[in-house]
């Protein structure tokens, strides 16, 4: 079951004028510059803006056409917004079981959301007497004891301090699997989606301009995501072995072993590491004498230079592409040059994780 949508929205200077795909596996971004149109997007598909025309269908639903336009309480959405937007006047409980009556056949039971979430401990609480963490673990439960046949998440961590975010995120991680419906994200954070995603939508101007696998996307150098000065690349591997001794967990990626901060977990465990593009360094030769400890052989596919004397370069290596950016300087001394054999080195301190699998 997909969600499948072509629409078009006028809202005085600004026109929408989206079409794509939501599939039901995995996590898909909605990612793009402020003022894209990721937000009205969203609406139009919850049916909270009804000036839209086109379609929207979810498998075999249809929610706008021609002939008919849907409303908002029978689209069977769960809807998270950036403020969660629960009722103050209840309790957390209060706030689950009004949901929950209108729930035909809830998507989780009351409590598998409950301990999906970890709100037990704030039941008989109201939401003025929550941190926005715990707010936003409130609505995400609550979206998950309706009927909803997909999840619409508005930047649900933008409000969130980096200590808050992480356990939403291991949380939200888990949405795929466990509800088993399309799941749009829409975020401004490419850590975010890095981390959370598995397809992209990218809107610039009112349109998609581009769609597909998360890596292929951000790695694509014809589009403007993988050129903004933090482009990333998100890779999965699974825990090899743990040095105690020392700190570190080797990550297997692919026939590489990649060295990082010792992460908890055990082996065979997956992981999802992002490498910033700022914290790759190319070398024509694998060293044998560098503090850093991670070498991946590379082949240079093309790079975009910035005109600022700096390039982004995109490198091929068996498990798909990634970005390193360097200096015109470098790219001169290197004699960069497509199908040029490389190494990629990697700063084990620079690599952020976060696991793939609870």
């Amino acid at each position: 079951m997909t969600l499948d949508f072509a629409i078009r929205l006028r809202q005085g200077n600004f026109q929408l004028e989206a079409v794509g795909q939501v599939p039901r596996g995995g996590i898909t971004a909605l990612i793009g510059p402020s003022g894209a149109g990721k937000s009205t997007l969203l609406r139009v598909l919850a049916g909270l803006e009804t000036r839209a025309t086109g379609h929207i269908r979810l498998g075999d639903e249809t929610w706008l056409s021609a002939e008919q336009q849907v409303p908002a309480h029978r689209r069977r959405v769960g809807l998270v917004f950036q403020d969660g937007a629960l009722l103050p006047h209840l309790t957390v409980a209060g706030n689950l079981d009004y949901a929950l009556k209108r729930a035909q056949k809830p998507r989780l039971a009351r409590n598998e959301a409950i301990s999906l979430t970890g709100i037990r401990n704030l039941l008989e609480q109201r939401p003025s007497q929550l941190s926005g963490g715990q707010r936003q673990r409130v609505a995400l439960a609550r979206s998950l004891v309706t009927d909803a046949s997909v999840l619409l998440l508005d930047e649900p961590l933008s409000a969130l301090d980096q200590q808050a975010r992480q356990p939403l995120i291991a949380i939200l991680r888990q949405l795929p699997t466990r509800v088993g419906i399309p799941v749009l994200y829409v975020s401004h954070s490419l850590e975010e989606v890095g981390l959370l995603a598995d397809h992209a939508l990218l809107i610039e101007a009112g349109r998609i301009c581009a769609s597909g696998g998360l890596r292929p996307l951000l790695t694509d150098l014809e589009q403007s995501q993988a050129r903004l000065p933090h482009a990333l690349t998100p890779i999965d591997g699974s825990i090899r072995s743990h040095d105690v001794a020392d700190g570190l967990t080797a990550i297997a990626w692919g026939r590489e072993t990649l060295w990082i901060p010792r992460v908890g977990g055990e082996p065979g465990d997956g992981v999802r590491l992002l490498l910033h593009a700022r914290d790759l360094s190319l070398a024509l030769e694998r060293p044998s004498d560098s503090s850093i400890l991670n070498s991946v052989p590379v082949q240079v596919l093309d790079w975009y230079d910035h005109g600022n004397g700096q390039c982004t370069v995109r490198l091929e290596t068996e498990t798909g592409a990634l970005l390193a950016r360097i200096t015109r300087r470098s790219a001169r001394l290197l004699d960069l040059h497509p199908g040029q054999l490389l190494f990629a080195l990697i700063k084990s301190v620079a690599l952020p994780e976060m696991p793939v699998e609870d």
